[in-house]
This record gives C-alpha cells, structure tokens and sequence, in this order.
C-alpha cells in the first residue's frame, strides 16, 4: 500500500485495563439443573437457561450509561443479544438468548436444552461461527470485523468486541479476547481509510479461531492469514477531536507498527498520512492502547483550496455559481464547493446539464438527495464524492443518457427508484459498505448486462458471477438483468427484480424458487418463453403484468396462489391451463390477455375474481366447474368472442359487469341459488336473445340487462323484491314484461327506451317505489291489480304514466 509519508507529531498514551466479565448459570424455573450418571460420558449436566451478571468495567461490550461512575461507565446487555453455547458433548451451536433483564443488570438467557461435562459460550454479535466437531475446543468466528464501532463523543459510545468463555461447573467467566487501538485525532471531517502493519510485515489476519482447549479461551490467527483487517472507523466526523478505532488480536509486534490514515480534513483537504512507531508493541486480551494525533492540519499542506474548479459543462458551472460563490466572484473554488453540504434539487429536470464530474469536490456531501438529478436526460457522466454514503429516491431516475456511474466505496444506502430508467447504464458494481438497497432502484435500466457486488459485501452478493444481486441472509434476488443466471440456492425472485427489462427474451428460473415476488417480470415486453421450477408454490400481484410477447407458460402443480394482476396484459398469451393446486383464479390474473383462446379449469377452482379474465376478445368458449360459487366484478367482461357459457349450480352471485361487453353471447342459463345479479352484469350483450333466471334469485342491479338489444322475452322470478336503475333500459326488442308481486322498488330509467314493448303487467297490489324516467319513451301499456288501479295512478312516479295505466284484463 503505497501512502504519502508526512512528518507527523504524535504522541503516545498506552493504558492497558483487563476485563472480566462473570456469568452465573442457573437453571430455568421449569427445568432445574440436573445432574446424573451415565456410562458413557461420565457426569452430564443439562440447562435450558442461566443469568448473566456483567461487572462494572471499562468502555466495550454493549452500550454505556450516560453517567460515568470514577471513569468507568458500567455496561448493560442489550435486547437481541445472543449467547452462542456448545458442550464437549454437542458441537452444535445452541443460540440462547436474552428473554428478561432487571433493574440490577441482571440478564435472562433461554435456549434449547445442552447437556455435556464441558461447556464452551462465545459472545460474537452477528458473526458467523463454527466449531470444529473433531475439536469441540475449538471455535471459528469467521469475519473481518469485530463488532459495531461508533464515535465517541461524550456520552455516546458503542462496541462489541468477542468474548469467550470456558467452564465444567455452574459458572461461566466470560473474558474479552481481544485489544483495541483508539486514536484521537484533530481537526478532521471525514475517515476513508485506517490500516495497522507491523514494522517486520505483521499482520492482522482475517482468518482467526478461539481456541479453547484451556480454562481462559484465547484468540488465534489461523494459518495463512495475512491480510489486514478488523478495521472499525466512522466516515463522517464533525467534532474537534473525534476518536477512530482500531481490534486487534493479541500479538505481538516486535519492531512496532506502521499506523495509516486518510480522509478529508475540517477544511475540505484531502490527506493521507503514514507514521511509524518503532519500540515493541504487544497486544493483551482486554487492553485499551490510545494514540492520539494532534492535528491533521499541522501533519499536511493545503492542497489548493482557492483554486478554481474549471467545470467541463458551462451550464454546470452556471448553476454552481448561482448557488455556492459565496464571494461572488463569478466562479466557484475548491473551498466553496466543500462548504456545500447539499445540493437540493438545484438540478432536477435540467435536460441540458451534460457532465458533472466535479461533483467529486464537494466534499462537504453526505447524501444525493430525493430527486437530486431526476430527469436530466442529457447527463452523461457524473463522478460522486467519496464521502456520500446515501442516494435518495429517484436521485437519478430517469438519466436515460447516463451511461456508467461508479457509487463511491462508502456508499451504505440506495433509495427507491434512485437509478429508475437509466436505459443506457451497462453496468453497476455493488461497493462493500452498501446495507440497503430499496425496491426499483435499478428498474428499467434495460442496457444492464454486467451486475457485481464486492466480494466483501455482508449483506449482497453476486455469487457465481450470476450478474444478479440477491440478499445474503434471504437468498433473494432482488435485482437481475437479461444476462443473468439463477444460482441455484437462490429461493426467491424478489419484487420487480427483472420488471421493465425489454432486452429479456427468455429466462429459466432455477429449481430451488418457490416465491416469484409481485412485479417481478412485469413490462418484460421481449420475453417470449419462461420455464418455471416444479416446487414454485407462489406467484406475486402483477408478476409477469405487460409481458406482451409471452406466448405459453406452464404453471406448475405445485403452485398454490397466482396473485391478481400476474398476468395481466400478456396479449400474446393464447392459452392456459390452471394447475389443480389453485382453488380460486384471482383478481385480473389474466385480464386484457387479447390472444387467449383456451383455458382449462380444474375441478379444485370455487371462485372466479374480479376481472379474472376480462378483455379476453379472443376467448369463444368457457366451462366453469362445478365447486365455483362466486364469478366476480367484470370477471368475463369484454369477451366479446365468447358465444357460450356454462354456470354451475353452486353460484350464489354474479358480480358487477361479470359479462358486460359480451357482444356474441346469444344465451345463457342462470342456476339456481343465484339470488343476484350485479350491476351491468350482462349489459352491452347485444347478441343475447335468451335467458333463463331462477327462483332463487331476489336482486336484479342496476343496468343488469342494460343495452341487450336481442333480448326478447325474459321471464322474472317471483323471488325478486327489488329492480335496479338502468336494468332493462334499451331492450329494444322486448315485447311484453311481468314484474312481479313481490317487488317493491324499480330504480330510475329500468324499461326507458324499451320501444317495442306493448305491454308491461305489475302484479303488486301496492305500488312499488318508481323512481325517475322508469318508463321514459316506453309506449305501451301498463296493467296493474284492478283494485289497485286508482292507488297506481295516485301514486308517486307512477302518476306520470297515468294514461298507460289499466286495469289486468280478466
């Protein structure tokens, strides 16, 4: 690592404190500590839980009590941490964790039952260990970093280093195996790097064991290792002095050490200091060494902080200018430009801005914000400075001309939609720092064919170059690209992890996915084939939505719920089959698929949803099973192909426009046990000549028959109670009409329009409720009870067709 070498002022504090943590085990209230004889392993202890007392001790472990007590801050556990316990026994890991802590700092710990005549317990927040079965004594925490460092500023301080403990009786005694380097350091803004190498080429492996064959458990490199690591520093500082940290095993570096740093001074100056020390250093389990730099300032020399920044892109400058000259000197210097600490939305929606590379000298900028650069369709190319370590929503969404960006190696968070549509980016590297990446951050980026993540990352990977990211602990992907292939531990294609790719014609999901997230392949308009894995048991809301030229699919048998909207829209889809797992076809899963001629129901199937397959014009013939009782709200509606239809008897509804739109639909038979039928349910059928309604039914909606110009007899239920508004309006072709006794309102403009019906017959002997224009340009006859004659013609609505109105001849 080749460092600029400064003649440095350091001075030298070392303190060592040992630490001691004890833990007493206890059995759990429900199953005592018990010890018996077996012949095998000799004497056997079993618990289920203990108590964890930690003793008043220095800065490390969890979190520290704003107060310090005589210097020393007592340490408390925290909710979620977890003991990882084992026995000479049992090698594997048994996790117990913290279920109840008192007023005194007392903690709870509760797990599974482990028995063994030795226990071995390690403490080792979010790393990942293993044990050595052919040597219970000895245990790998595999990770380059110890714990979770932050800045100590007063009262504020958090670390975590491992700990480890031994024991064969009723007491664990926990001690800290490791050491840890602080350094004070002044007048800085921002830490990029920190390295620790001893003088002779020691230095701190990455790979490291505890071994615990002894009754004080001890941290060990491992063979061949050699890289630095377990560096722990904050990259954003704004005190006076601000402390850095630094874990060290216990070792010991005969010739001393060579300490690195680099970074951004207060003043916005970039440094980068090497300085050695050269006296014997040893490192003990549970010493505290601190360091302290003076000043950064006194260590470097300015780097031209009133030089002027020559801007490639004069509208660049122009907008800068108008911002950040703060001495308004008509153009903008390094200082001014690090003074900035954000940049707003000074250049959303500017389609004129080309490049902005000097971006990379503000180094005051810790964020891209929201929308920070969305819509600047003639941007480039754009360098970020080192420092930033979030993009907003939609920073760069839409950036159609962006054609590669490098996000900065401190880089922890990337919004929603931060690089939405950026069509011309060809590829992304993923740095190590990245924890957060929100949904639709890549989406639409269709020129993408290259995809990693540093190899370093603990929460994303790219695993088998797959040109993919997926989450580490989930095994989702949550982002691919046409060139993507599937690793085959991957369980899950994460929400709209493919959505808008254009260039993707084919794709093969690998055999291990069960979950195909909502929005996953929609608008994939080039996709033209798909094989599904045989254990997909779930397909999200609107998974393949827009998938235009996708002309087959097989679902699986093993699929349980296809979401609404899953195929919504995949015009070119001309048949499909719905697999015996699924017992209900879900809202819009096939809606305005226009190719679809043929579909197969199973037997399992008992509903239809709301616009299931609506808009399917090529579809000519249906058979629903027998098990389905519901056909929801526009579920056929715009099948303007469809001639035929069966309705099984087990239907209780039929929704709101269930076949509205159904042009060539000449007939149809409703079963009984339909009690209703749902606004414009058969509206616009203009082919329907017949129809057959049960006695079950009691409810007619509003424009039930609306506009069936075909329609010329159509008998009514005595069941019915009430007519909606618009039911028969424009049934042109109806002759004669019976409305039943039992009903007792008729909504607004039910039989308007009805020209060639002669005669209508109201069979109840008290008025029903008649709303507006019920008859409106109906000519015919209106015969009523002869009793009720006079209270027909006297009655509201009614006594506006007075004229019409007669007595039932006979």
């Amino acid at each position: 690592m080749k460092k600029l070498l400064f003649n440095s002022i350091y001075s030298l504090c070392f303190c060592c404190m040992a630490v001691l943590l004890s833990f007493g085990l206890t059995a759990c209230s429900n199953d005592e500590l018990a010890e018996y004889k077996d012949d095998t392993v000799g004497g056997v202890k079993t618990f289920t839980s203990f108590t964890a007392t930690l003793v008043d001790v220095a800065g490390t472990r969890a979190y520290l009590d704003a107060e310090a007590s005589n210097g020393i801050r007592r340490v408390h556990w925290e909710q979620g941490d977890v003991i990882s316990v084992y026995s000479d026994i049992n090698p594997a890991l048994k996790e117990f964790v913290l279920t109840g802590l008192d007023e005194n700092g007392v903690g709870t710990f509760t797990g599974e039952k482990i028995m063994g005549n030795k226990f071995y317990a390690v403490f080792a927040p979010d790393k990942e260990i293993t044990v050595d079965v052919s040597d219970p004594g000895v245990v790998y925490m595999n990770s380059t970093v110890y714990g979770n460092m932050m800045a100590d500023q007063g009262n504020a301080a958090t670390f975590t280093a491992p700990m480890a403990a031994v024991t064969t009786g009723n007491s664990f005694f926990f001690q800290q195996i490791s050491g840890l380097v602080k350094i004070t350091i002044g007048n800085i803004h921002q830490v990029d790097d920190l390295f620790f190498m001893g003088n002779k080429s020691e230095t701190i492996g990455e790979k490291y064991f505890v071994d615990m064959s002894e009754d004080k458990p001890v941290l060990k490199l491992a063979e061949g290792a050699n890289t630095v690591g377990f560096g722990q520093f904050i990259p954003n500082l704004d005190d006076k002095f601000v402390s850095v940290y630094y874990v060290l095993p216990p070792m010991v570096f005969e010739n001393g050490f060579l300490l690195g740093i680099s970074g951004v001074d207060a003043q916005g100056n970039k440094f980068e200091i090497d300085k050695s020390y050269n006296s014997r250093f040893e490192v003990k389990a549970g010493g505290i060494y601190s360091f302290k730099m003076v000043d950064v300032a006194a260590e470097i020399e300015a780097q031209g902080s009133d030089e002027i920044i020559a801007f490639a892109d004069p509208i660049v400058k122009q907008i800068c200018v108008e911002n950040w000259d703060t001495n308004k000197d008509g153009e903008l210097s390094y200082a001014e430009a690090a003074t900035v600490t954000d940049i707003d939305q000074k250049f959303r929606k500017n389609t004129d801005i080309k490049s902005f590379n000097e971006l990379q000298f503000f180094t005051g900028l810790t964020t891209i914000g929201e929308q920070a650069f969305l819509g600047c369709s003639s941007l480039t190319s754009i360098e970020i400075y080192e420092g930033v370590t979030s993009i907003g929503n939609y920073a760069f969404g839409y950036c159609s001309n962006l054609t590669g960006i490098r996000i900065p190696k401190g880089m922890a968070s990337i919004g929603y939609g931060a690089f939405v549509d950026c069509n011309s980016l060809t590829s992304i590297v993923i740095p190590r720092n990245v924890n957060y990446i929100d949904s639709y951050a890549f989406n639409s980026c269709n020129s993408l064919h290259s995809i990693k993540v540093d190899k370093n990352n603990g929460y994303y990977d790219s695993r088998n170059n797959c040109n993919a990211i997926i989450e580490t602990e989930s095994n989702i992907l949550i982002m691919g690209c046409a060139s993507t292939i599937v690793p085959e531990n991957v369980t899950s294609i994460g929400e709209a992890a493919f959505s808008d790719c254009s260039s993707l014609t084919s794709f093969v999901v690998s055999k291990n996915v069960t979950t195909i997230g909502r929005w996953a392949f929609a608008g994939c308009t080039s996709l033209t084939n798909i094989v599904l894995p045989e254990n997909l048991n779930t397909i999200g809301n609107n998974a393949f939505y827009g998938c235009s030229s996708l002309d087959s699919i097989v679902i699986p048998e093993s699929v349980t719920c296809i979401g609404d909207s899953a195929f919504e829209s995949c015009s070119s889809l001309d048949s499909i089959v719905i697999p015996e797992s699924l017992t209900s076809v879900s809202d819009f899963v096939f809606n305005d698929c226009r190719s679809l001629g043929s579909i197969v129901f199973p037997e399992s199937v008992v509903s239809i949803g709301d616009h299931a397959f609506g808009g399917c014009c090529s579809l000519t013939s249906i058979e629903i099973p027998e098990g389905v009782t519901s056909i929801g709200d526009s579920a056929f509606k715009g099948c303007n192909s469809l001639t035929s239809i069966v309705i099984p008897e087990g239907v209780t509804s039929i929704g709101d426009n269930a076949f509205y739109g159904c042009s060539n639909l000449t007939s149809i038979v409703i079963p009984d046990g339909v009690k209703s039928i749902g606004e414009w349910a058969f509206g616009d059928c203009s082919a329907l000549v017949r129809v057959e309604i049960p006695e079950s039914l009691m409810v007619i909606g509003e424009a039930a028959f609306a506009h069936c110009t075909s329609l010329i007899n159509l008998v009514i239920p005595d069941g019915v109670t009430s007519i909606g508004s618009f039911a028969f309006s424009e049934c042109s072709n109806l002759t004669n009409f019976v409305i039943p006794e039992g009903v007792t309102s008729i909504g607004d403009a039910a039989f308007s329009w009805c020209t060639n019906l002669t005669s209508l017959t109201c069979l109840a002997v008290n008025p029903p409720a008649l709303f507006r224009y019920v008859f409106y340009n109906m000519s015919g006859t209106i015969y009523v009870p002869a009793a009720s004659v006079e209270a027909y013609k006297a009655a509201a609505g009614w006594k506006d067709y007075a004229s019409q109105i007669q007595a039932i001849p006979g």
